[in-house]
Order: structure tokens, then C-alpha cells, then sequence
């Protein structure tokens, strides 16, 4: 698991970043934070080299890298991901689903939210995040429909 969280945060760097220098800086900043357990120097330095939107998809690249207690802190300290509205289909084509589990909705006066995404599946190659939120209260009747019929069928 470590290895190929590692891995994938290699290839991220390497299509994100051009510059061998940059690249060394960031992986020298990465390992002097794991010595100095040091989250704001870590994040600090980190903009240094993670300095315009196109790089910006590193942060979460490196937060599998940062031990869980100190990840909610690493969330707060570095930029937010954008707030966009994104609207994707996904087409139940297949038995085995669309790969993710919700829960939420209005019987719990909330919205929609990831509980599960299956690595791989139809919503992770869309982009859909683990817990990501669904306000439905604005959706057309007709979306409702459709996710509680999509919930009755399983």
C-alpha cells in the first residue's frame, strides 16, 4: 500500500513539476518534515514550490504521506480545493454498479454524501471523492426520482 501510494505521488510530481530542481527541493522538504514532524514548516515550504493552480492537485497528492494525526491539521493549513460546481453522469450499464456507496438524504435532513468509492469503479474515473457532498434540495424532481429509484434497485 505505502509503495504504491508512493508511486502514484512520483508520477504526480513528475507530470506536474518539470523542473529537477523543484522536484528535489519538494522531496527534500517532504523528508526533513518526517525528522522534524513540523506540519507548518512542512506546509510553508510546500508553497513555495506548489506555486501556481496547475501544481495545486500535489497537495493531495502528499496528504496519504502525512500521518493521520496530523492530516486534519495539513487540510486546514493548505488551500482548499476549489468549490466548483461539477455535475457528472454516471449510466448504470453494468450489474456490479456504479462503485460507490451513499448515505445521507433527506430522511436525515442533510445531503447526499460518498460513505464508499470503489478504486477504479465508474465514479472514481469521473472524479467523484470519497465523501464528497450532494445538496439534492435544489435538484429537479426528476433527478430525485432517479436516485431513489436507483437506491430501489439494489
Amino acid at each position: 500500500m505505502e509503495r504504491r501510494v508512493a508511486r502514484e505521488f512520483r508520477h504526480k510530481v513528475n507530470l506536474l513539476i518539470d523542473n529537477e530542481a523543484e522536484k528535489d527541493y519538494l522531496y527534500d522538504v517532504l523528508r526533513m518534515y518526517h525528522q522534524s514532524m513540523n506540519l507548518p514548516v512542512l506546509v510553508g515550504d510546500l508553497k513555495l514550490v506548489i506555486n501556481e493552480p496547475s501544481r495545486l492537485p500535489l497537495f493531495d497528492a502528499i496528504r496519504p504521506l502525512i500521518p493521520l494525526k496530523h492530516q486534519v491539521e495539513y487540510d486546514q493549513l493548505t488551500p482548499k480545493r476549489s468549490r466548483k460546481l461539477k455535475e457528472v453522469r454516471l449510466d448504470r450499464l453494468h450489474p456490479e454498479g456504479l462503485g460507490i456507496s451513499v448515505r445521507g438524504g433527506v430522511e436525515f435532513s442533510c445531503g447526499l454524501f460518498i460513505s464508499q468509492l470503489v478504486k477504479g469503479g465508474q465514479a472514481d474515473n469521473v472524479g467523484l471523492q470519497f465523501s464528497l457532498d450532494w445538496d439534492i434540495s435544489q435538484a429537479p424532481p426528476v433527478s430525485n426520482r432517479n436516485v431513489i429509484r436507483m437506491r430501489e434497485e439494489y
